[in-house]
């Protein structure tokens, strides 16, 4: 083998390689809006400073054994949410039984997501969110303030192209 030969092979390794890794790194990608959530949850005697903090005004008059839950609800995808298009019901967190929510408001918008018209209503151990607008890849948090056992959500609803939301890891 020559070495020209050799350079070229060389050379499409080392393209192969670059694309290889640059989509593993990329992740997944969707043209399309894609639900997904991430939550957190500690009892508020645990419960940090920060956590508190993010709490403000929600906390006062709470049971001693009172759980403290911020929740996401990620658009991962490229395209942007429309409520009136996109949603096939609303999306539904379901506690444990035994797990009355207390609270439940929408606080934070990130990537050019607004919380400001974000409905959300409570029915014993569910909080359901109606549809609403979301820009690619923003996320809206919401507090969530229970009483009883923490564990983890079931989440339901939203978009008709996609079933229930993915919890991501």
């Amino acid at each position: 083998m020559d070495q020209q030969t050799l350079i070229v092979i060389l050379a499409v390794l080392v393209l192969v390689g670059y694309v290889y890794f640059r989509h593993r790194r990329g992740g997944a990608r969707f043209s399309q809006p894609q639900l997904a959530y991430a939550y957190h949850a500690e009892p508020i005697a645990e419960a940090g400073e920060d956590l508190r903090a993010a709490f403000a005004g929600m906390t006062d008059g709470l049971p001693t054994g009172a759980v403290l839950m911020r929740f996401s609800l990620l658009n991962r995808g490229e395209g942007a949410l429309a409520a009136a298009t996109h949603f096939a019901a609303p999306v539904v967190i379901t506690l444990p039984e035994g797990t009355r929510v207390l609270r439940a408001q929408a606080v934070e918008g990130h990537g050019r997501a607004s919380h400001d018209n974000v409905a959300v209503s409570i029915s014993g151990s569910a909080v359901t969110i109606d549809p609403f607008d979301m820009p690619s890849f923003g996320s809206v948090i919401f507090n969530i303030v229970t009483d009883g056992p923490v564990g983890n959500p079931v989440v339901s609803g939203g978009l008709k192209d996609q079933g229930d939301p993915e919890m991501l890891a």
